[in-house]
């Protein structure tokens, strides 16, 4: 019985047993400061970008409902009032592939265009303001779209409104998140329109959308290039 009772002593549940109330505290503190239950929209948007990588690195999910998922989950997330993915495609043109926020008779024509890359980043044709690498900023002054195009945005019979302060966003205002493949070629782009609040996006906004755009990038390359 006695070495019944060492043994006892030294087990580690015996230890543990005695440092009870600490161990008590501290699973309680992890319980609560560690819980799943989301506290703020980052930890909201964090865990919608979480379950969207879970669920498109599954290799039956086509990648036509990739592309419309993730922009699903970008409408629920963030303020955009509209949204777009454009893919390059096998003749290395740029093509909308999945959107919404917009009309039906807008979506036809957002599927017939189609952009070279050399177009698409011309500020002749398209003057936008570099954010970032992967992000450009496209103002509605500039008139940043071809003739036709207009239909597209998500409130086009207001596009000759006037910016009153920096901070606003106009219905013609739009912001390209490109992501890129192996070999450093851009494969496609996000694209989102008006905000909600008809304010410029949060500065974390756009670190998100950076962020998304590289994951896309990465996921569409495992499929698309193996």
């Amino acid at each position: 019985m006695q070495r019944l009772k060492v043994r006892e002593r030294d087990s580690p549940s015996f230890h543990m047993l005695e440092k009870s109330s600490i161990v008590a505290a501290t699973e309680k503190f992890l319980r609560e400061h560690y819980s799943p239950v989301q506290r703020n929209n980052d930890e909201k948007v964090s865990g919608a970008i979480a379950s969207l990588m879970e669920t498109v690195n599954d290799r039956r999910k086509a990648t036509q409902w990739i592309l419309e998922e993730t922009v699903r989950m970008i409408h629920r997330s963030f303020e955009f009032q509209s949204l777009s993915i454009a893919l390059r495609d096998r003749d290395h043109d740029f093509k909308y592939a999945a959107t919404t926020g917009i009309s039906e008779e807008a979506k036809k024509v957002l599927f017939s265009i189609h952009y070279s890359e050399s177009e698409l980043f011309d500020e002749s044709i398209f003057p936008h303001t570099s954010i970032s690498d992967i992000t450009k900023f496209f103002m509605s002054e500039s008139e940043p779209y071809q003739p036709g195009e207009e239909t597209t945005f998500f409130r086009p019979v207001m596009l000759a409104k006037r910016r009153e302060s920096p901070e606003e966003m106009l219905p013609g205002d739009y912001i390209d998140f490109v992501f890129r493949n192996r070999s450093n070629e851009i494969m496609g782009f996000i694209e989102v329109g008006e905000t909600r609040t008809n304010r410029l996006p949060e500065r974390s906004t756009i670190l998100w959308l950076e962020l998304i755009a590289t994951l896309l990038g990465a996921v569409l390359c495992n499929r698309l290039e193996g």
